[in-house]
């Protein structure tokens, strides 16, 4: 093991898109490792407006150029063993050359080079995983070929149990991944959270009352069931936040409806000005269903982002926020994943102002147990617990 404390970060997606990736890095720094960050190499020259000063950048290897990345995309569909193959060979290669004394590895597809370089340099490595991969990549919006998916279960499977500590982002995926691991303890759990959280006082409900989606405009969020509902609420004025296939629908929808003095699509805003963005709005709606273990356990980002701004909620009653603590004090659990449940829930609180300002006080109380550096502190100490292990 390397005299100086050094550690290597490897994320599966570039660094300007993985605020995860970032808040490790900077923990790490603050805990005075020499810290590393390979991520994906979508735009590396982005990536690097993120870096922290005195930390390191690598990109995994993605070809410049449209027509050659192209090329390596279709290479990754065609021969996609092959291409993870030279991806892990590659991760090897770089750990072994910076001989790391941490390896913190993100998501699982970086998993095996990450646990085979630790074994073979004789360090310790962190598995996080913001994703519960056993069900999310059989579903149809994981998106990779079969070959891969078994390929990736037994990499996790073999792998994930061999690490130093695991972590994950609910705590029902966490009992899940204990259970399906056979793991001795059940993964630490870390929120993904913000850091910041609102500096507004003032928690008054708005007339109209003014809803908030955040996050991509896909057929997964049930973008048309929110819609819906709220065009059916003439009381409240809904803002989308954010891009994805459904735009041209809802830019038409909105038109054709005549709903453009009440109902938004507005540009997403960067990770850091999400919350001071979101923060005069009301009320924050999330809508997916728990058809599978991913979607039943998941506590979205954007969850603790409305937490954070100092919203109420409106959340599908997945096993997920049923068991979150005092969920009732800022939220509210649809009776149901439907326009009519959407609806009807939307229409009470519309013509109850005092109850949504009550629940915007207690989201912002809320935000302080589950945001800013409570997360960050249950990391370092868990790392901590590693350099003394």
């Amino acid at each position: 093991m390397p005299g100086f404390k050094s550690a290597v970060i490897i994320t599966d997606a570039p660094l300007f898109h993985d605020p995860r990736s970032r808040r490790s890095m900077r923990l790490l720094k603050d805990l005075g490792y020499q810290v590393t960050v390979i991520d994906q190499g979508v735009d590396p020259e982005r990536s690097r407006n993120y870096l922290l000063p005195d930390v390191k950048l690598l990109s995994s290897p993605v070809p410049p150029g449209k027509i050659q990345r192209m090329l390596w995309h279709i290479d990754n569909r065609v021969n996609p063993l092959g291409a993870y193959n030279k991806r892990t060979m590659w991760y090897r290669f770089v750990l072994e050359k910076l001989q790391p004394s941490l390896i913190y590895n993100v998501n699982v597809f970086s998993l095996e080079a990450a646990a085979l370089a630790a074994d073979e340099l004789g360090v310790p490595f962190v598995y996080e995983s913001y994703e519960y991969w056993p069900a999310l990549l059989c579903a149809p919006e994981g998106r990779q070929p079969a070959v891969l998916i078994e390929r990736l279960l037994e990499v996790e499977k073999k792998y994930a149990p061999q690490a130093c500590l695991m972590v994950s982002v609910s705590p029902y995926l966490a009992a899940q991944y204990q259970q399906e691991l056979d793991l001795e303890a059940e993964p630490l759990v870390l929120y993904s959270a913000p850091t910041e959280v609102t500096e507004r006082i003032d928690d008054h409900a708005h007339v109209p009352l003014r809803l908030l989606f955040l996050g991509n405009l896909q057929p997964e969020r049930n973008i048309k069931l929110i819609f819906e509902a709220a065009a059916e609420v003439s009381d409240v004025d809904l803002t989308f936040r954010g891009d994805g296939d459904l735009k041209g629908w809802l830019d038409h929808e909105i038109m054709s409806r005549e709903l453009s003095g009440r109902i938004h699509v507005v540009p997403p805003v960067p990770y850091e000005e999400v919350v001071r963005c979101s923060s005069e709005c009301d009320l924050g709606i999330l809508a997916h269903t728990g058809k599978d273990i991913q979607l039943a356990g998941a506590l979205p980002n954007k969850f603790f982002q409305y937490l954070a701004a100092g919203l109420a909620v409106i959340a599908p009653p997945t096993p997920a926020f049923q068991a979150f603590p005092e969920f009732d004090a800022f939220g509210r659990l649809l009776p149901d994943v439907s326009v009519e449940g959407l609806r009807s829930t939307l229409a009470t609180l519309a013509t109850a102002p005092k109850r949504v300002e009550a629940m915007k006080q207690a989201a912002r109380i809320a935000a302080k147990d589950y945001c800013g550096d409570t997360q960050e502190s249950k990391l370092i100490q868990a790392i901590e617990r590693i350099k003394w292990s």
